[in-house]
């Protein structure tokens, strides 16, 4: 059983590591604490437990960026907290689109610290078009996804006397039964004769 209250979890990835001295300040300005950071490995192998909505040949281009990329094949997970309240929806709205920050002047972590359109890939067949973007951050919509993400990385939160303790479980196995179906937060997905976007996380 997870006591979540007011609290969330921002992913940053491989492309944006070496930037997370600059990322805790901007979160700090914004008034988040830091609650929890933990250091993590194999991204290119989590990605597979994560974009599982993604066929196997779609995944392997993005999976193919970061093997080819100059950054290594480590994230970091950071539980957050608001001072505010609101936490989900703050690191949510915080985080930015996850591809308009591209193009659009926004003051979020992607738009600070995710790459710029040159790094992007795209998946073309004759049905679909997909481009994946390296935006350096993930972190859930709602109290449900943000339950998932922490049994996913195998993180347990409990709340004492209004004191939130955080304890990492030992000998973490991420597998696909422990994660649910999310939409991407990653890429979009058009279809040829009816370009509608699929992704929008």
């Amino acid at each position: 059983m997870f006591k979540m209250k007011n609290i969330s979890l921002l992913l940053i990835k491989p492309e944006a590591l070496k930037k997370t001295d600059q990322i805790k300040k901007f979160l700090i300005k914004r008034n988040y604490k830091i609650m929890l950071e933990e250091n993590y490995k194999n991204w290119t192998t989590v990605m597979k437990k994560i974009y599982i909505e993604f066929p196997k040949e779609e995944l392997n281009i993005f999976i193919q960026g970061y093997k080819k990329g100059l950054w290594k094949n480590k994230f970091k997970i950071l539980i957050l907290k608001n001072i505010g309240g609101n936490t989900i929806e703050k690191l949510k709205k915080d985080e930015g689109n996850f591809i308009k920050y591209q193009k659009n002047k926004e003051n979020t972590l992607r738009a600070k610290f995710g790459l710029p359109k040159k790094y992007n890939k795209q998946f073309i067949n004759k049905n679909r078009n997909t481009i994946f973007t390296y935006n350096g951050f993930h972190c859930p919509k709602n109290k449900e996804e943000l339950k998932h993400h922490l049994k996913l990385f195998n993180l347990e939160v409990t709340s004492f006397n209004k004191r939130l303790t955080y304890l990492k479980l030992p000998s973490p196995v991420i597998t696909i039964s422990n994660f649910f179906l999310y939409s991407s937060s990653c890429s979009s997905t058009f279809s040829f004769k009816n370009p509608i976007l699929i992704s929008l996380l």
